[in-house]
């Protein structure tokens, strides 16, 4: 991403997904973070959307309109389990079962939380520049459904 201050998504079409999980491997190149979005419908700009950054931070937020449509994470914080800095990869995993959302990065469970804003749809991918342009690449990609 040459600017900064953007998302850029990128939703696998043919997907549609209520109940899984979803893992994939992630590795920041430049800039500042990257994650998952899950229960999407891009026509509305509507997702959740799971995201961890150098640093070490993570945060779910839910999106509308493609905007942030609360103005706090419904969960917010930092792992030790993050490799933090560039060229690390991270193994991201979401287990979506009902309105109960548990994250893993590595393996390890960082954080949970029961919202049912989204019930299903699409699956996807997101690099975020903050404030540096941004560069993710994505790998490895399993679903299975619940």
């Amino acid at each position: 991403m040459p600017q900064t201050g953007y998302i850029s998504a990128c939703f696998a079409q043919a997907t549609n997904f209520s109940n899984f999980s979803y893992q994939i491997q992630m590795t920041i190149i430049k800039g500042d973070q990257g994650g998952i979005v899950f229960r999407a419908d891009p026509s509305k700009g509507s997702f959740y959307y799971f995201h961890i950054s150098t640093s070490g931070a993570y945060a779910l937020e839910t999106y509308s309109n493609y905007n942030p449509s609360r103005s706090e994470p419904l969960i917010q914080g930092t792992s030790p389990t993050i490799k933090t800095g560039l060229n690390q990869t991270n193994l991201i995993t979401v287990v979506a079962n009902g309105s109960s959302l548990k994250f893993f990065v590595n393996m390890q469970q960082i954080a949970s939380v029961s919202d049912g804003t989204y019930n299903g749809g699409k699956i996807g991918v997101i690099a975020e520049d903050i404030s540096n342009p941004t560069e993710v690449v994505f790998r490895n990609v399993v679903v299975w459904p619940l």
